[in-house]
């Protein structure tokens, strides 16, 4: 009797296991049937969007570097001198005269004479410049020549009359009266323009010539 109630109940929880479709083999990793999808998805009470949560507003704005750049700035070309022919494209500044009362002559610009003409008046307007940088080849510029000048503005053109190599030892000899045709007697017209540098050989702290274009406007 208590044979056939254990047989009884066995096939009793057999059979309830495989009505409710809990039975796999006990000896395998996953079950012996498919997952149905339905069986992982949410229900629709569960998808509910979360509340809003306010967030904090993050300043998006880019910071301007306020150090000062470093950077080189480049000279001034408002004012400058343009010869296409020996390639010179170079700013001009006023000088004076130095220490012992020569013309002063820029590092590295054309420098304009403040004691002859002002570009556009009656006169010369007198520039200079060193050998070694911006006039190195002054000699070599032809009469004819086309060249301008830019000053407050405007843009004056002129052309080359005479090309001229003078020793420092005549020019110094004040009775020919060199020095006044360069710093004040136009070559031609009423308004010239003459422009100086060194030539020759290295002689103390200066050389032993001098090279000098005259020019008019035109």
């Amino acid at each position: 009797m208590k044979r056939f109630s254990r047989l009884f109940f066995s096939v009793f929880i057999t059979v309830g296991l495989v009505a409710s479709g809990s039975l796999y083999d006990v000896y395998a990793e996953t079950p012996d049937y498919p997952l149905e999808f339905s069986a992982v998805m949410k229900t629709e009470a569960e998808l509910v969007e979360p509340a809003f949560v306010e967030q904090p507003v993050v300043n998006t704005m880019v910071r301007i570097n306020t150090v000062p750049s470093t950077e080189t700035v480049g000279p001034d070309m408002s004012n400058h001198l343009e010869i296409p022919g020996i390639g010179v494209y170079r700013a001009v500044q006023i000088v004076g005269l130095n220490a012992i009362g020569e013309i002063d002559v820029p590092a590295t610009n054309v420098g304009l004479w403040d004691g002859g003409a002002m570009p556009g008046q009656n006169g010369v307007v007198f520039l200079d410049g060193h050998v070694f940088g911006v006039f190195s080849n002054l000699r070599s510029l032809p009469i004819g020549s086309q060249f301008s000048l830019t000053w407050g503005g405007v843009v004056y053109q002129y052309r080359v009359a005479d090309n001229q190599t003078y020793s420092l030892d005549y020019l110094s000899q004040t009775t020919n009266g060199v020095w006044a045709d360069i710093l004040k007697k136009p070559v031609s017209g009423t308004r010239g323009l003459n422009v100086m540098t060194c030539a020759g050989q290295p002689q103390g702290n200066t050389y032993s010539h001098r090279t000098v274009v005259y020019a008019y406007q035109i």
